[in-house]
Order: structure tokens, then C-alpha cells, then sequence
């Protein structure tokens, strides 16, 4: 049997078509969600030395088009790791009281999947590490490429499900 390709707008259009009302792609995007939350939890920054520099949503969408992992970041500085340990912190994004993690929010807006964190109080700490963390590092881009494949067999199967009904 031969490959059928098609770009992923060719596809968007299908489904809009198929759903106009959007019912289908807000379900699809709530069963996503929870695929990037257990990939940002147990898959990204798993251990210090773990980390993706991923630049741009360009870069992104070529290393997901390529099926390519990222290049790895910069290392930590030794200040830094020594800095975490002194605070009690050893594991990489569980930083100022799993600040990262809580104020990392996933949700769809307007048919997209999107990936927030908002600023953390590093002010006491003088370390700002959210701008560290996603320009270095790559934390919510690094979830999407690592997350991509289960989230695109997530939606296929939210829309198999509602075809069959």
C-alpha cells in the first residue's frame, strides 16, 4: 500500500470540515494536555546533564519535521550546582520549591496547545531561573519535540473515536 502525505494545514482543513464546531479538536487538545504534563514531569531534565538548547519555534518545528533530538545545552556552571545543593535542591527543574513545575500551566487556547511559565520570585536568590532555564536549556520546547509523536497519536485517536460514534 502506498504512503499518503499530506502537510499538517492540508490536514487542520480536513478536520475543521469534518468539525466545525471545534468540539472535536477541544477534546483531542484536553487528551494532549495531559501527554506534555507527564512528558514535562518524567521525561524533561531527568538528570542535570539531561538538557535540549533549542532556539526558536523555527528550530523546533525542523527538529520535529526531521525527527531529530535537540543539541545539548550549555553544562552548569559549578556555582550554580553548588548554589542548588546549598538550597537543598537536587533535582533540575524542582528548583525554589518546585517553582518550575508549579508555574509551568499547559492548556489550549484557540485550538492551540500552549505551554506557560510564568516568572518565578528569584529576586531573594538573584538568580533568574526561568530566563536561564528556556534560553539555555529549552524547558517547554524540549517537552513538545520529546512529546510530539504521542501527542499527534493522541489526537488521531480522539478523532477516530468521534468518527466511529
Amino acid at each position: 500500500m502506498p504512503n499518503i502525505t499530506i502537510t499538517l494545514e492540508q490536514a487542520l482543513k480536513f478536520l475543521n470540515r469534518l468539525n466545525p464546531n471545534y468540539t472535536i479538536r477541544r477534546l483531542a487538545l484536553l487528551d494532549a494536555q495531559v501527554v506534555l504534563k507527564n512528558v514535562f514531569e518524567q521525561r524533561v531534565f531527568t538528570n542535570h546533564s539531561d538538557t535540549d538548547a533549542i532556539k526558536s519555534k523555527s528550530q523546533l518545528r525542523r527538529l520535529i519535521k526531521a525527527k531529530a533530538k535537540a543539541p545539548s545545552g550549555k553544562p552548569y556552571s559549578q556555582n550554580y550546582l553548588e548554589r542548588k545543593r546549598r538550597m537543598g535542591e537536587h533535582s533540575p527543574h524542582k528548583y525554589e520549591n518546585y517553582g518550575f513545575w508549579m508555574g509551568t500551566t499547559i492548556y489550549h487556547d484557540s485550538g492551540r496547545l500552549v505551554m506557560k511559565t510564568r516568572p518565578l520570585e528569584t529576586s531573594k536568590k538573584k538568580f533568574d531561573y526561568l530566563t536561564h532555564h528556556e534560553n539555555r536549556r529549552s524547558v517547554l520546547k524540549a517537552t513538545f519535540l520529546r512529546g510530539w509523536q504521542n501527542i499527534v497519536n493522541i489526537i488521531m485517536a480522539r478523532y477516530a473515536i468521534e468518527a466511529q460514534r
